[in-house]
């Protein structure tokens, strides 16, 4: 049976015809499930992509056993393919564009290309040539400076996001933790737009740094537990220190483990209430296990993508389980979000990386007594009830400024561009604070003038969109000018 919105999808994939379009489905919003309908419901030849072999596995389990489609599987063990031996063929990317004979027939007879976590690179190389292209992401955007998903694909269909999913009760909500997230992230390095592997493992494992995560994963860790971390010799050391700390059930996995070793390991984390699976780089894309009762993030990640699928492990639903503990041990979700956040799709889908800002709705907080993560707003922590310090007042903050950059009819002309391009209203904040830069590059405005200009338009900004002017939107505001001035 379709759910709703995945009907919606299908529905809006038969009556929109553009050549290329990407669907944003949340994680765990069954869009395997919807693609292959798809699939197999076209009366064409239909092809799909896939980068990893977990995936293909999944998806010809899924056209198989729900809707008696057998494909037509393509790997580098499959030698000789026959085009017309079949209606829907399965490839793993990196095969076909080995196989430039095939490729080439394949774009002849194939109608429509679907293309699985259309988001990564890999599948940009073979784009060209096809007649239709649907492409599936949890995450409609490209993580390469400098580019966006846009180029790749001429229009987004949002389906549904993490917080309805959440909300309508097919994903649980995390407790989220993040006892290690005031470590001073400025002194690692970057890499390619990513945490450096083997500079962030040595920093990770110095025992300052190792032993209170150790002792974090002691505390608050229960029952299943998957845990990923920052290289394979850095999971291998957590693997040794648990069993050394006592812990009985403890495994590691890696993209070299041997495949029946795999599934033995993953067949005890199924069986064993207690079993606790330590891995790198594998337990993302397309892997489920309901009973998993605790993810522990180790590792630090610039990747939003990443980041949103290692704590999608834990959310599936299973009976006695109302919601899964995150241990984010480094606060990752400072930077990326919670988890469950709302975040602007459109916005991010035709951005370059280098001017993407920050869409996180909330600013967030650690409780400094229980480790708990919270909305900057709170004054009294829901977990362990510790009262925090009263946050200054800040009318003063948004008094209106001398300058008068910002007007309220400057506003209006803001918000209402913001609507039509489909972006949510925060991101009209960001238009302000170009106006403020602009203005004070051509004016040789103070830094501080330009705060209480910011603020000011904050404050104008909360009225128009009936928010409660508050400290919450003045950091939000100045966030917002740091970024823009960077």
């Amino acid at each position: 049976m379709l759910r709703d919105y995945q009907e919606k999808v299908i529905a809006h994939l038969q009556h929109d015809k553009s050549d290329r379009i990407c669907v944003q489905l949340a994680t765990g919003a069954g869009k395997t499930f919807i693609f292959a309908h798809v699939a197999a419901h076209e009366d064409n030849k239909v092809l799909i992509l896939v980068n990893r072999i977990e995936l293909l596995q999944q998806t010809v389990n899924t056209l198989k056993e729900g809707y008696n489609v057998d494909p037509v599987i393509i790997t580098a063990l499959d030698k000789k393919i026959d085009i017309h031996s079949g209606r829907v063929y399965v490839a793993m990317v990196e095969t076909l564009f080995r196989r430039k004979t095939l490729l080439q027939q394949l774009r002849e007879h194939i109608h429509i290309l679907i293309v699985d976590e259309c988001h990564i690179g890999n599948f940009h190389k073979l784009l060209d040539g096809w007649r239709r292209i649907i492409g599936f992401t949890a995450t409609p955007f490209y993580d390469k400076k400098e580019d966006n998903l846009k180029n790749y694909y001429h229009n987004l269909f949002c389906g549904i996001d993490t917080n309805e999913l959440v909300n309508a009760g097919y994903l649980l909500k995390p407790i989220t933790y993040a006892p290690l997230s005031k470590l001073d992230k400025k002194k690692l390095k970057i890499l390619n737009g990513e945490y450096d592997s083997k500079y962030t493992t040595n920093f990770l494992t110095e025992e300052r740094v190792f032993s209170p995560a150790i002792d974090s994963i002691k505390l608050h860790g229960t029952g299943r537990m998957i845990i990923y971390n920052q290289s394979v010799s850095h999971s291998m050391h957590v693997t040794a220190r648990l069993r050394a700390e006592g812990f009985a059930h403890v495994y590691h996995i890696d993209g070299t483990t041997p495949t029946p070793e795999r599934q033995e390991i993953l067949r005890r984390l199924r069986n064993e209430d207690d079993a606790i699976v330590c891995n790198c780089g594998v337990l993302t894309f397309g892997f489920d296990e309901p009973r998993v009762r605790t993810i522990v993030v180790n590792r630090l990640t610039k990747s939003l993508t990443l980041w949103l699928q290692m704590v999608g492990r834990g959310a599936r639903p299973h009976p006695g389980k109302d919601s899964f503990k995150l241990l984010d041990l480094y606060g990752n979700c400072i930077d990326h979000g919670m988890w469950e956040s709302v975040r602007d799709w459109n916005y991010l889908f035709s951005r370059q990386q280098e001017k993407r800002e920050s869409l996180n709705v909330n600013l967030l907080k650690v409780c400094p007594k229980c480790d708990f993560v919270q909305n900057a707003q709170t004054r009294q922590c829901p977990e362990c009830e510790h009262v925090f310090n009263l946050p200054e007042e800040v009318e003063n903050r948004g008094e209106k400024s001398e300058l008068g950059v910002i007007k309220p009819e400057m506003l209006d002309q803001i918000q209402e561009s913001i609507k039509k391009k489909g972006h949510k209203p925060y991101a009209g904040v960001y238009e302000l604070a170009k106006l403020v830069i602009k203005a004070g590059k051509k004016h040789k405005y103070s830094p501080a003038q330009m705060e209480q200009e910011m603020l000011s338009g904050m404050k104008i900004w909360c009225e128009k969109n009936n928010k409660r002017y508050n400290t919450w939107h003045a950091d939000y505001a100045l966030d917002a000018l740091k970024i823009k001035s960077s």
